[in-house]
Order: structure tokens, then C-alpha cells, then sequence
């Protein structure tokens, strides 16, 4: 199986511009995390930041987000993790956030008391694990690198 197309990036349905991470759902769909590039002060022209959505055929069903701010948009959605209710983790990097959804894309929470998470992690018994490499003294003072 291959998901979008080698060597070609777009930003259509089921395309890839800079992809980052990716996962599979119980049921196997898979989820991808696309927008690597979306993180600059000023994005260039094409960058993403979105999840997409696959069954487990590799037929694309859904995109959600875009570049953003906003509750539901990103700003390099970096890390894809689920937890045992099935939601999806998103850890968006650059926004300092962790954003929470539903397997159909509706945001259901949102975490902020983090630098600019690089990895998620969630245990059986739902233990959320963040890699967070830049929490220092001059975005949080008093706080200190490393996992929360």
C-alpha cells in the first residue's frame, strides 16, 4: 500500500506536502500528520497543517485543519498519538498545544502548558507522556526540559 504519491507534494485531498508523522487506529484507519513546513513565522505559499484521513486500504477519506491559530488549525501538527477512548492526540508544535479529537475530526479538547512538543506518548491506562524540548526559562519561567 502506498498512501499519496512518491516524490510529488501537493496540498490536495489525500496529497502530502510535508508530512511528519503517522498512525493507525484500532479499526486501521490510518492518520497522518502533514505541515512540517507550517511552523515559520511566515509560511511560504503551500504549506499545510492538517490531518489527514485513510482507511485501511490507503482510500482517503477526510482532511481537517489548516495554517493557524484558532482552536482546530495548526502550526506543524508534529506528533499522532490515541488514547484507549480512541481519540487522537495532536501535538502541535508550534501553537505550544495539544489538540484532541474525535476520529472524525472534531475537536473535543485542548492542552497548553507546553513549549513546542517533538513527540506524545500515551500509556494503557491513558498516562499522556509529551516530549517537550523547549521549555525553558525564557517561554516558561521556572519550568525545566524534558518529558510531562
Amino acid at each position: 500500500m502506498r498512501l499519496g504519491e512518491a516524490g510529488v507534494a501537493g496540498t490536495g485531498p489525500g496529497q502530502f506536502n510535508q508530512p511528519i508523522d503517522v498512525i493507525t487506529a484500532p479499526n486501521g484507519d490510518i492518520f497522518v500528520a502533514d505541515g512540517h513546513n507550517g511552523g515559520s513565522p511566515d509560511p511560504e505559499p503551500g504549506s499545510t497543517g492538517r490531518i489527514l484521513k485513510f482507511d485501511k486500504d490507503g482510500n482517503f477519506i477526510k482532511e481537517w485543519g489548516e495554517l493557524g491559530f484558532r482552536p482546530g488549525q495548526f502550526r506543524t501538527p508534529h506528533a499522532l498519538e490515541f488514547d484507549s477512548q480512541g481519540r487522537l492526540f495532536v501535538a502541535d508544535r508550534t501553537n505550544h498545544r495539544i489538540q484532541i479529537f474525535d476520529q472524525d475530526g472534531n475537536l473535543l479538547d485542548i492542552y497548553h502548558q507546553f513549549g513546542r512538543i517533538s513527540g506524545l506518548f500515551i500509556t494503557d491506562d491513558d498516562i499522556l507522556y509529551a516530549i517537550d524540548s523547549e521549555s525553558q526559562e525564557t517561554r516558561h519561567p521556572g519550568w525545566l526540559n524534558g518529558i510531562r
